[in-house]
């Protein structure tokens, strides 16, 4: 989690978050993760060039589930997705 941002300037945001729409604020969420998701491909391509589509997809379900499974349970999972 970043700490960068004064409390004054969160609230401010907030302030500024909640003035949109349900539906500008939901769109603007979904910017937001396509953009993260985008950004982790990009790394993971810049690393290896030669991933297929599959083998980007296993490393991506690392990043993002690293933390939630067991290194067995995600081999077994990544193993599952190049095999798919």
């Amino acid at each position: 989690m970043m700490l960068d941002t004064t409390p004054e300037m969160q609230a401010k945001q907030l302030e500024i978050f909640f003035t949109k729409s349900v539906r500008e604020r939901v769109r603007m969420g979904v910017n937001m993760t396509d953009f993260a998701y985008k950004v982790v491909m990009n790394s993971i391509i810049a690393q290896n060039e030669e991933l297929t589509e599959r083998e980007i997809a296993a490393e991506l379900f690392r990043r993002y589930y690293e933390n939630d499974f067991s290194e067995e349970e995600l081999s077994t999972i990544m193993q599952a997705i190049l095999q798919a």
